[in-house]
């Protein structure tokens, strides 16, 4: 409503310093007033120089085309479920919330879910860009030697998962998840993972599908 009034008065020839002062005689007192003295901004596209950082640090090239940039110059992913910012999934009940993240020295904010997770480790960089196989056999070396030392952890698998952890093998009924900060990986519940479509580190950082 307060972008119809803006353009409606601009086109009267009301200069745009005046719509502050204007719009305090509107009926409506919900109006914040204060935004109509600030210029309309539209969505803003990535330069090539952005898409080539984006796509040097292994960001996919759907997601880079369907990126814009806000009125503060941080670029805004279209991540699927977005729409779920700040509220739960209605069948998993993970949240989905915004986030900042840093590609390439360029700010990245996008929705994301926040999955439990068991385990956490992180790449070593030279498998950022990796095949799925590859980058889930570090993460079960890193779960093998965790578990062996980690009472804890341990109890949060049974006797055939851990055999499988032992045999290099990510245990049954988990995933890797791709976490959207660089590197990093989760191993979390395979069903909760699957009924939970998002945009996941894979896309952000990994090379996308044609990594997998």
């Amino acid at each position: 409503m307060i972008e119809s009034m803006v353009l409606k008065l601009s086109e009267a020839g009301i200069e745009k310093s005046s719509l502050a002062e204007i719009a305090k005689s509107v009926e409506n007192k919900n109006m914040n007033t204060s935004e109509l003295d600030e210029p309309i901004v539209k969505e803003i596209g990535l330069s090539n120089e952005e898409k080539n950082i984006l796509k040097e640090n292994g960001m996919s090239d759907s997601l880079i085309e369907n990126a814009i940039k806000d009125k503060n110059g941080t670029i805004q992913l279209k991540t699927l479920n977005s729409w779920l910012e700040g509220i739960k999934h209605d069948t998993t009940l993970v949240a989905y919330n915004k986030k900042s993240i840093e590609v390439g020295g360029l700010k990245v904010e996008g929705v994301f879910p926040e999955f439990e997770s068991v385990f956490d480790t992180k790449l070593s960089k030279e498998n950022y860009n990796a095949t799925d196989k590859n980058q889930f056999k570090e993460c079960n070396s890193k779960l093998k030697e965790t578990v062996q030392n980690d009472e804890i952890l341990r109890k949060n698998f049974n006797e055939q998962q851990l055999e499988m952890i032992e045999n290099g093998e990510t245990p049954r009924g988990y995933t890797w998840h791709h976490n959207e900060k660089i590197g990093e990986m989760q191993l979390v519940k395979t069903d909760v993972h699957n009924k939970t479509a998002h945009t996941g580190g894979k896309a952000i950082w990994g090379g996308g599908q044609e990594n997998r």
